[in-house]
């Protein structure tokens, strides 16, 4: 967690403070890390609520959190002054997920964004391993330094969370279209369990519509 934090956040105290509070949040007791929160902190907001002492049902969740501001969540939008292209940074949505507990990462399945906040590589560099993974899975974590050696500096530290073929059934889907006049674009995301245990093989676990 503190590894994930710290690519959102450089200053340490900020950084500490989330990653206390994200733990207190899910907790089961009232006893407040050094620098988390419990209800004592959230029952002095003007709009108060308590905390929930719970695992999290939404990532959305994180919202409630001291320390997360909807920037921190959501990304930030900057432009380009060049190129005049706009560029969205990676938020905590991106990286967080609540319907697998596990604590690895298959490198034949994670997102560009998961991969730049968990190995710390720049998003080129992540592009790149999603390309050569979409020609031919990686057979291992040492394959991936022989297709992709610029990688390798950054695998120093990720030995225990970063495997191939962890077959989790969770896939999220994307899928969202523009008007052929105007800007307006609206889009949905689900996140789907396959399994052959489910009926017709997949059951929906999240659905939401995209505005953009």
């Amino acid at each position: 967690l503190k590894k994930v934090i710290k690519y959102f956040v450089e200053i340490g105290e900020q950084r500490d403070i989330i990653v206390d509070s994200i733990q207190d949040w899910r907790d089961k007791d009232d006893l407040h890390r050094l620098s988390g929160a419990e209800n004592a902190y959230y029952q002095s907001l003007p709009e108060p609520y308590n905390c929930k002492n719970g695992d999290f049902d939404t990532v959305e969740e994180l919202l409630l959190v001291r320390g997360i501001t909807p920037e921190l969540f959501y990304g930030k939008k900057s432009k380009n002054q060049e190129e005049g292209e706009e560029r969205v940074t990676v938020g905590l949505k991106d990286i967080f997920t609540v319907f697998s507990s596990a604590t690895q990462v298959d490198i034949n399945a994670a997102s560009q964004e998961v991969l730049m906040a968990l190995l710390g590589i720049p998003s080129e560099l992540a592009k790149r391993v999603i390309e050569a993974r979409g020609e031919k899975d990686f057979a291992s974590v040492a394959e991936l330094q022989l297709v992709v050696p610029e990688i390798a500096p950054y695998l120093l530290d990720s030995k225990g969370f970063l495997v191939v073929k962890l077959n989790m059934p969770y896939y999220t889907v994307t899928s969202w279209a523009k008007m052929t006049t105007g800007e307006s674009k609206r889009g949905l995301e689900c996140v789907l369990k396959i399994g052959n245990t489910e009926e017709n093989g997949y059951k929906v676990l999240m659905w939401k519509d995209i505005l953009y």
